[in-house]
C-alpha cells in the first residue's frame, strides 16, 4: 500500500522511528552509535533555482567520535525513478557544499560521512540502479575511473515485511508490518505491541503522532464500518488503557456485516430492475433513480406487485 500523505512524512520526523529504521534495515556500525544524539537538522538549503525539497530530511548522530549525516528521501511514487542515483548524487553534493559553508567539517578538515537512504513505499519492485556510475556509458574503460560514484541504500517497504510482530521493539518494523498486514489477527498483535512499547508517559507525543498516521491508514482501508467514525474521534488510539484491538475486531465485524447487507440490498435492487425491464421495457432515468434510493421494504413490495401492476408508474408510485 502506497502512503503518499503528510502523516507518513511527519512520522519519519520522529527521532525514535528513524533510529529504529537505521538499526533494523541500514547497514552500519550502529553498535558504536549514540542514538541520544540523533537530531534532525535544517534541510531547507536550496539549489541555484532556490527550489526547496520537501520529501527529504536530514539527520545526524554521533558514531564513535565522529558525526554521521543521514540523507533520508521518502519516495511515494508507484513508478520507479530510473535516475534516482543521479538525483541522490545532486542532493548529497548540495548537502556537502552546505556543510563546507557552515564549517561542519571534522577536526582534520575532512567532510563528515554522508549516508544516502531511499525509502520506497510503492508496490512495484525497484529496478533502477542504486549506484550512479551504472547510469553512465561504460564503453571506454580508461575513462571509467572518472565517472561519478555514489551508492544509496535502498529500502523497499513491501520487500521488508515478514508478516510478524518484531522480536524486539522496533517502531519502523511495526509500521511497515501494519501497512502490509493481511489479517485481523496480525494487525491486532501489532497494535497491542505498539501500545506496550509506547506505554510510558514520555511516549505520549509519539503516540499522538502515530495516531494521526493510524487514522490516515484506517481511512485508506477498503473496509468501512460505523466504528470508523468513533476511532477517528479519539485523540490517542495507542493510549495504554485503550482496548484498540477489541475496537479493531468490532470494526472488522461491522464492516463485514455492512458489506453483506449492502450486497443483499444491491442484489434485490437488480432483481426488481430486471423484472421491471422484462415487464415494461427499458427503464427511464427516473426509474433507475427511484430504485437506487429505495429501501429493502419498498424493493420487496415492488417485486411482489410486479405481475399485477398495469404500468411502471403505478408499480413504483
Amino acid at each position: 500500500m502506497s502512503t503518499p500523505d503528510g502523516s507518513y512524512k511527519w512520522l519519519f520526523g520522529e527521532p525514535r522511528l528513524v533510529a529504529d529504521l537505521l538499526r533494523a534495515y541500514v547497514p552500519g556500525p550502529w553498535e558504536q552509535a549514540d542514538f541520544s544524539t540523533l537530531e534532525r537538522v535544517n534541510a531547507s538549503y536550496v539549489d541555484e533555482r532556490e527550489r526547496q525539497r520537501h520529501d527529504d530530511m536530514v539527520w545526524r548522530l554521533r558514531v564513535g567520535q565522529r558525526w554521521v549525516w543521514v540523507y533520508l528521501l521518502l519516495e511515494f511514487q508507484q513508478a520507479v525513478e530510473p535516475h534516482m542515483a543521479l538525483r541522490m548524487l545532486g542532493y548529497v553534493a548540495l548537502l556537502a557544499q552546505h556543510l563546507v559553508r557552515e564549517n561542519q567539517r571534522n577536526d582534520d578538515g575532512s567532510l563528515p560521512l554522508l549516508l544516502p537512504v531511499v525509502l520506497h513505499s510503492g508496490e512495484a519492485r525497484w529496478t533502477a540502479p542504486t549506484e550512479a556510475a551504472e547510469l553512465f556509458d561504460d564503453s571506454l574503460p580508461t575513462l571509467l575511473p572518472y565517472v561519478p560514484h555514489l551508492k544509496y541504500v535502498l529500502l523497499e517497504q513491501a520487500r521488508l515485511v515478514r508478516h510478524e510482530v518484531p522480536a524486539t521493539a522496533n517502531l519502523a518494523q511495526a509500521i511497515f508490518e501494519l501497512e502490509q498486514g493481511q489479517s485481523r489477527e496480525e494487525l491486532s498483535r501489532l497494535l497491542q505491541a505498539l501500545q506496550q512499547w509506547l506505554a510510558d508517559e514520555a511516549s505520549a507525543p509519539l503516540r499522538r503522532h502515530l495516531t494521526v498516521w493510524l487514522k490516515h491508514w484506517l481511512r485508506r482501508s477498503r473496509r468501512r464500518g460505523r466504528i470508523l467514525d468513533e476511532l477517528q474521534a479519539l485523540p490517542d488510539l495507542l493510549e495504554p488503557t485503550m482496548k484498540l484491538h477489541e475496537k479493531l475486531d468490532r470494526w472488522y465485524d461491522q464492516a463485514v456485516e455492512e458489506g453483506i447487507e449492502q450486497g443483499q440490498h444491491q442484489g434485490l435492487a437488480k432483481a426488481v430492475a430486471l423484472q421491471a425491464r422484462l415487464r415494461f421495457g427499458e427503464l427511464p432515468a427516473w426509474a433507475h433513480e427511484r430504485l437506487a434510493a429505495a429501501t429493502d421494504a419498498e424493493l420487496e413490495r415492488w417485486l411482489a406487485g410486479m405481475l399485477s401492476a398495469t404500468s411502471l408508474e403505478s408499480l413504483l408510485s
